[in-house]
């Protein structure tokens, strides 16, 4: 299972973000968020679901609590960045949906 850094990481790989960029938006230094990604430290309740929020997944996600998001959690996260995605991005959901693999 991958720790909360490691999951971190990950996110910010995947939504192309900085540390930086995470750090701003989630109303903690960058040295903070080093420390949650290096694992010296876990993120309080609040500084969690910032992070959560700013990645687009949810903090049982972040904190390690399910590896693989169900429907309801993945609903969740497209309802609440809807507004936030490009056409491109909400056409390649549908096709990712509807690719026979």
């Amino acid at each position: 299972m991958k720790s909360t850094g490691e999951r971190i990481k990950t996110l910010l790989k995947e939504e192309k973000m900085t540390q930086k960029q995470l750090a701003e938006l989630s109303g903690v230094t960058e040295s903070a968020l080093s420390h949650y990604i290096k694992g010296d430290r876990i993120p309080s309740g609040v500084v969690s679901a910032n992070i959560a929020y700013a990645l687009r997944t949810t903090v049982n996600y972040i904190l390690g609590k399910e590896d693989i998001l169900d429907f309801s959690s993945v609903k969740r996260i497209l309802e609440q960045n809807k507004n936030k995605m490009t056409n491109e991005e909400k056409a390649e959901i549908i096709e990712l949906l509807f690719r026979k693999d």
